[in-house]
């Protein structure tokens, strides 16, 4: 026979108290941030409706939150500088959560996205180069012409 653990079913069995001793004193807090690290989104949200205790673990910040918002956004083009400054704020969870509602939510591009600021170093480079089509006149003032890079 085997038993598989459903939080869920323990919650209903035992009742939110005693379901929460499980996670007291068993493991430290440390150890138990490090398994959520490996849980999805979606495990997290069910694991965090357990117990106090289980939600205070989940939104900790040493759960993997902000792991979790490098791989969101090494997929991404654009991170938008609230989520970053959610991050250095040491808030990782709300960045993801923010960069996850930017992307569902938004119907048209911002100007941080358009243009680069280089004291901040925040935006998109753009590159630019003339085709050979444009004629001799144009390809020998551009230096991806000459070699070099596009600008």
């Amino acid at each position: 026979i085997s038993f598989q653990f459903d939080a869920d079913f323990l919650g209903d069995m035992m009742g939110p108290p005693a379901s929460a001793r499980l996670l007291e004193g068993v493991l430290s807090d440390d150890v138990l941030c490090q398994v959520t690290s490996f849980l999805s989104v979606r495990d997290m949200g069910r694991i965090a409706r357990c117990s106090k205790l289980a939600r205070k673990l989940c939104v900790n910040d040493e759960a993997g939150w902000k792991d979790r918002c490098e791989r969101l956004w090494s997929k991404k083009s654009f991170i938008p500088s609230h989520a970053r400054e959610l991050l250095y704020q040491r808030r990782p969870m709300e960045a993801y959560r923010f960069s996850i509602e930017d992307g569902a939510n938004r119907q048209s591009l911002h100007d941080e996205e358009l243009c680069y600021d280089p004291n901040s170093q925040i935006g998109t480079v753009w590159d630019f180069r003339f085709k050979e089509t444009a004629g001799p006149e144009w390809t020998a003032v551009d230096p991806w012409w000459a070699g070099g890079k596009a600008r």
